[in-house]
């Protein structure tokens, strides 16, 4: 039997200083999409390779993940806002972002 490796259905990436995430929607055998968010930085054993952590998450799950991630950000952001040198530092990386890349602004989260 072969298998076959899922294609993404639709990809994006945010890059964040030494780290990037990516967001990519796959679909299974039987045509059920569901959500492969992966991050990636760099080694700290001094390699020159990435280290990947990712996280799989299915149809049936989203709405509870998200509501629970939207609850945990307004909860950080509220209670550590960023400051305004901080502000500055993520726009003028929002600015210099690559073709492709998904630009965040902190106050929508």
């Amino acid at each position: 039997m072969e298998h076959k490796k899922s294609e993404s259905v639709k990809s994006s990436e945010l890059r964040a200083g030494s780290r990037t995430y990516f967001f990519d929607v796959k679909e299974t055998r039987s045509g059920e999409y569901y959500l492969v968010l992966t991050e990636s930085k760099k080694s700290r054993d001094g390699q020159d390779r990435n280290e990947r952590h990712r996280i799989f998450l299915y149809r049936e799950d989203m709405e509870a993940f998200m509501s629970n991630l939207d609850e945990a950000t307004k909860h950080v952001l509220t209670e550590q806002p960023l400051k305004e040198e901080e502000r500055r530092k993520f726009k003028n990386a929002r600015t210099e972002a690559q073709p492709g890349t998904i630009d965040v602004d902190f106050d929508d989260l």
